[in-house]
C-alpha cells in the first residue's frame, strides 16, 4: 500500500475519532439551547442522543432532569438526577438546589390547596415532594393527613410505614399507624400490635399513651376477645379512671358474661360521677332485667312430664324476686328514656318489664313508641333531625297516637297506629 493511501485511511480514522468525540459536545449543547428556549422535550431529546453514544454523561442526566422538572414530571425529573449524582458529584450541588426549589414550591402549593380543602390537589403536590425529595419527613405526614382526609386509609398507612423508615424511633408516626389500622382500616389485631409497641416506648402521662391504651381495649372488645379486653380495659382506666365510656364497654362484657353483681357495681360508679348518662342508665336497667329473667326461667322450668321443677313455695320466691328486679329494670329504663327518648332498646326493654308486672297501660305505650323507633321513617327523621328531643303517647280510641317532637327546629312527626301521618 502506497503512504498516500495510508495517509488517507489515517485522515479518516482520525476524522470519525473527532466527529465521535464532538457529537456528544454537540447533543450537550443543542440540549441546552432548546431548553433555554423552553422546548423541554427537545432538550429531553438531544440528552438521550448524548447518551446513546455516552452513557456515562452526567450533565445530560443533568439538562434531562432539570428539563423533565419543567414538565413536571418530578419522578423522571429525580431518577434523571440521581443517575447523575452515580456517574460523578460535579453537579451534585446544582442538583441538590433544584430539587429543593421544587421541593419547597410543592409543598408550599401542596399546604394551600390544602387549606382550600382541595384535598386531593393537596395529596397530587406532597406525593410529588415526597418523589423529589424521599428523605424529608414533612411531605410524607402531610400526604399521610391528606389521604387520611380522603378515606383513603390504606394509602395513609402505607405513607407513614415509608416515612417511618427515615425515623424509625418516631413515636408520632408509629401511633397514628396503630391508630388507623383501628379507626380506618379496622383491622383491630394489626392496631392491638402496633399500639402495643407504642405504649412499650411512650410516656406512660402522655395522651398518647391514654389514647393507644383506650384503642388496644377496644380492639379485643371488637375481635370478641371479652377476657383479653377486660384485662385491657382495666390498664386503660388507670390511664384514664374518669372515662365513663370504658367503665361502660367494661361493664357490657361483665353483662355478657352474666357477672350482673360486678357490671351494676361499674355501672353505679359511672351513675354517681355522670348522673346524666343514659347509657349507664340502660346498662343497669338491662342487667336487672336480665337478673328478672334467670327468675322466672326457674320459675317455667319443668320435667319430663311438663310438671315444674320448683315447688309452689320456690315457685312463689322467684316470681317475687323477678318482680323485684323487673321493678328496679323500669325505673333505671325511665331514667334512660328521660334522658334520651330515642333510645329504642330502652323503651323496647321497657315494654317487657311492665308486660311482666301486669302494666298493661304502661307495656302498650312503650312497646308503641319502640314501634315507632323501629320504623324506617323514625330513622330517617332522626338521621335528618337528630336525636328526638321530646316523645309523647297518648290513646284516642283506637288510636295510639305517638309524636316525635324538635321544640328547638319548631318541628313534630305524628304516627298513629306505627305509621307516620303525611
Amino acid at each position: 500500500m502506497s503512504k498516500k493511501v495510508l495517509l488517507f485511511i489515517c485522515i479518516i480514522i482520525f476524522g470519525i475519532v473527532c466527529l465521535f468525540t464532538s457529537c456528544k459536545s454537540t447533543y450537550n449543547t443543542l440540549a441546552k439551547s432548546y431548553y433555554v428556549s423552553d422546548n423541554y422535550e427537545m432538550a429531553i431529546t438531544e440528552c438521550k442522543k448524548t447518551l446513546e453514544v455516552d452513557p456515562q454523561n452526567s450533565e445530560a442526566y443533568l439538562i434531562m432532569g432539570k428539563a423533565y422538572g419543567k414538565l413536571k414530571m418530578y419522578e423522571k425529573m429525580n431518577d434523571a438526577f440521581t443517575k447523575s449524582l452515580e456517574i460523578s458529584n460535579k453537579y451534585a450541588d446544582e442538583i441538590k438546589n433544584e430539587r429543593m426549589t421544587y421541593w419547597y414550591k410543592l409543598y408550599n402549593e401542596g399546604v394551600n390547596a390544602f387549606q382550600q380543602d382541595k384535598i386531593d390537589e393537596a395529596a397530587t403536590k406532597f406525593s410529588s415532594a415526597v418523589k423529589i425529595m424521599p428523605e424529608n419527613l414533612e411531605a410524607y405526614q402531610n400526604l399521610a393527613i391528606c389521604y387520611e382526609s380522603l378515606g383513603k386509609y390504606k394509602e395513609a398507612i402505607d405513607t407513614y410505614t415509608a416515612a417511618k423508615k427515615i425515623t424509625p424511633d418516631n413515636k408520632d408516626i408509629n401511633f397514628n399507624i396503630g391508630r388507623l389500622y383501628y379507626s380506618g382500616t379496622r383491622e383491630y389485631q394489626k392496631a392491638i400490635d402496633v399500639l402495643t409497641d407504642v405504649i412499650q416506648n411512650e410516656d406512660p402521662s402522655s395522651e398518647k399513651y391514654a389514647n393507644a391504651l383506650i384503642m388496644i381495649a377496644t380492639s379485643y372488645d371488637l375481635l370478641g376477645e371479652s377476657d383479653k379486653a377486660i384485662e385491657a380495659y382495666t390498664n386503660a382506666l388507670k390511664a384514664n379512671p374518669d372515662d365513663p365510656d370504658l367503665l361502660i364497654n367494661m361493664a357490657r362484657l361483665y353483662l355478657l358474661k352474666e357477672n350482673f353483681d360486678k357490671a351494676i357495681s361499674i355501672l353505679e360508679s359511672v351513675v354517681e360521677k355522670h348522673p346524666d348518662d343514659p347509657d349507664a342508665f340502660y346498662g343497669i336497667g338491662n342487667a336487672y332485667i336480665n337478673i328478672a329473667k334467670k327468675y322466672i326461667s326457674k320459675v317455667r322450668k319443668t320435667d319430663e312430664k311438663g310438671n315444674p321443677i320448683l315447688s309452689e313455695a320456690e315457685i312463689k320466691e322467684n316470681k317475687s324476686k323477678a318482680k323485684e328486679y323487673f321493678s328496679k329494670a323500669v325505673s333505671y329504663y325511665l331514667r334512660s328514656v328521660e334522658l334520651n327518648p330515642g333510645d329504642l332498646n330502652s323503651w323496647d326493654e321497657l315494654s317487657i318489664a311492665y308486660a311482666n308486672l301486669n302494666k298493661t297501660k304502661e307495656a302498650t305505650k312503650s312497646y308503641s313508641i319502640a314501634e315507632v323507633l323501629a320504623s324506617d321513617n323514625a330513622k330517617y327523621l332522626i338521621e335528618t333531625y337528630g336525636k328526638p328531643e321530646k316523645i309523647t303517647y297518648e290513646e284516642d280510641k283506637d288510636k295510639r297516637i305517638v309524636k316525635i317532637l324538635y321544640p328547638s327546629k319548631n318541628v313534630s312527626f305524628t304516627f298513629i297506629n306505627g305509621k307516620l301521618q303525611r
